[in-house]
């Protein structure tokens, strides 16, 4: 039984010795340094994912009207009368048009908010002693 508690002790030091809280209190310069890192390091790969997301949805726009042909095509082969194939084909196309913006909007969103949590990460970094 001691042998379990003291290892349950271990682990739970370690545990708590890990979290945020912990840190952030006792090793406060180190912990922001690390958190400034790691929000800059996030900038970036939502720069570069919001620059591809553009890029594609701007690909997409331009083939729009491929888009269209291939997505009716497709559900007039599978015996659709021709009503039926642009009514889907025009849900379909404008379906992944919203999907894409939408992606576009949440990756702006968190590249904004990293960047707000980045500015008051290093103020608090400046400040630690």
């Amino acid at each position: 039984m001691k042998k379990f508690l003291a290892v349950l002790g271990i682990f739970l030091l370690l545990w708590i010795w890990n979290t945020d809280a912990f840190q952030r209190n006792f090793f406060p310069k180190k912990y922001w340094g690390d958190e400034v890192i790691r929000l800059e390091r996030s900038i970036e790969i939502f720069k570069s994912e919001k620059e591809n997301t553009t890029l594609e949805l701007m690909q997409f726009i331009d083939n729009y009207s491929i888009e269209y042909i291939e997505a009716y095509n497709r559900i007039k082969a599978m015996g659709k009368t021709e009503e039926y194939a642009y009514k889907m084909a025009s849900q379909m196309v404008e379906s992944d048009l919203e999907g894409r913006k939408i992606v576009l909007k949440a990756l702006t969103s968190l590249l904004k908010e990293s960047k707000e949590s980045l500015e008051v990460a290093k103020k608090k970094y400046k400040n630690c002693k």
